[in-house]
């Protein structure tokens, strides 16, 4: 099979400053663009807004898609984020993307390359008060499966999300506490073959650091609970 691609991919940071009422904003587009002779053909456009005034930012990502490198077309708002942000407390709104530890317990990313996206929407609040910190993140995700193509989603797994950290730091020493249940409506070959899948994760990491060298250990314990349409509860550590 004999095929041409040309492909056109270019983004660029437009800033914008309004001095007044301490309100600024900027923004980023990213084009990208692959025409062949035969399938492979794609042209995605995202724009990036940026606002913030004080302590409070926001983010809004809207998307034009038709068709994307990989995924369904869109021609809507795909991402969007509020947050708040003291002197001790954080508080965002939206979409969440959080790495906790080294990511063994918590490591959320938004991948366009690959079309993967574990983030979650909904809330997260984290409290600082001397040398110890409390997060808190409660939200809900699609997280959609590629196609025997490589393009299209075949089907979706429904997530819903609670997790707590607890993080103590004092001079060159941490340590951290997590708890994370997930509650999972996972589709294995086809729309009438569910599985509700319960995950609840327990992890410990510390850090020391010193002059020539950092150490860090974490590790993870996690019970997953799997009970079909046909099956009774099936445990596995």
């Amino acid at each position: 099979m004999k095929y041409s691609l040309v492909m056109l991919s270019c983004s660029f940071l437009v800033p914008f400053y309004l001095e007044a009422n301490d309100l600024d904003y900027n923004s980023a587009i990213n084009s990208s663009f692959g025409n062949s002779y035969d399938f492979y053909s794609f042209s995605e456009n995202r724009i990036d807004l940026n606002l913030f005034y004080k302590n409070f930012q926001s983010w809004i990502q809207y998307e034009y898609s038709n068709p994307p490198d990989i995924g369904f077309p869109i021609n809507d708002i795909r991402k969007f984020r509020i947050e708040y942000d003291s002197q001790n407390l954080l508080i965002k709104l939206g979409d969440i993307y959080e790495i906790w530890g080294r990511g063994l317990t918590l490591n959320q990313m938004d991948d366009q390359v690959t079309n993967f996206d574990n983030g979650v929407r909904g809330f997260f609040f984290e409290y600082n008060k001397g040398p110890f910190l409390i997060s808190h993140i409660n939200g809900n995700s699609d997280i959609w499966k590629l196609g025997q193509d490589l393009r299209i989603p075949i089907y979706n797994d429904k997530h819903n999300m609670v997790a707590n950290r607890v993080h103590y730091e004092k001079g060159n020493k941490t340590i951290g506490l997590i708890y994370l249940q997930s509650h999972e409506e996972h589709m294995k070959f086809n729309t009438r073959d569910i599985a509700l899948v319960g995950h609840k994760t327990k992890g410990l990491y510390t850090s020391w650091s010193l002059d020539n060298m950092d150490y860090f250990i974490e590790y993870v314990d996690k019970i997953s609970t799997e009970k079909g349409m046909f099956l009774a509860n099936d445990s596995l550590k």
